[in-house]
């Protein structure tokens, strides 16, 4: 699913046995709810999946980067493997943006069960909230190195640093958050961090 339009709910969807991504999303005044991502498959492009993940969008003309603003990533499901006979199974990285600049962005409620190292990952982001997450491995397949995280970074690839964000209340396999940038903090978070890098 790709949503690039303003002013899109996203909301009550299965998507299940997937080369790619899950969901591409670049865009403001989204609500991305209540949605169901599941068995994603090695198709050999080479690319890591993931089941929703921020993306550049159509930039203006003579623009660097976008800024994306009034996200809700909300009550979601996110399960990499549900069929153990599964042909072909590949990692899934969760809920993530390595690309623009977002702000007033919450990430609630939603679990994330991977091998990868990304359960929930965003840099660039600003005034925002990531809160009641519960992002765990799976032990399906490992990724040498690597254990299902939330994380705060500092910038995405062509993106300012972060500001004014809360990491609050989630339940990881690891938790980290780059808090020399202005605002950003990580409280109340309960880790579940065994063996890797």
């Amino acid at each position: 699913a790709g949503l690039f339009a303003n002013q899109l709910v996203f909301s009550n969807n299965q998507l299940d046995h997937f080369g790619g991504d899950g969901i591409d999303y670049g865009a403001s005044y989204l609500a991305i709810t209540k949605n169901n991502i599941h068995d994603t498959l090695d198709v050999g492009d080479g690319n890591h999946p993931d089941a929703m993940q921020g993306q550049i969008g159509v930039l203006a003309p003579g623009a660097v980067r976008n800024h994306f603003q009034n996200i809700l990533i909300d009550s979601n499901l996110i399960i990499r493997q549900t069929d153990p006979g599964l042909l072909f199974p590949n990692v899934l990285q969760g809920i993530d943006a390595f690309d623009s600049d977002w702000t007033n962005v919450t990430v609630s409620n939603n679990v994330v069960v991977t091998s990868a190292c990304w359960g929930i990952d965003f840099s660039s982001i600003h005034n925002s909230l990531i809160v009641n997450n519960t992002v765990v491995g799976d032990g399906l397949i490992t990724t040498p190195g690597c254990a299902p995280t939330v994380a705060v970074g500092d910038k995405t690839h062509e993106g300012p640093s972060s500001s004014n964000t809360a990491v609050r209340n989630n339940l990881a396999s690891r938790l980290i958050v780059y808090n020399l940038d202005s605002g950003v903090e990580a409280d109340h978070n309960v880790l579940m961090y065994a063996g890797g890098g």
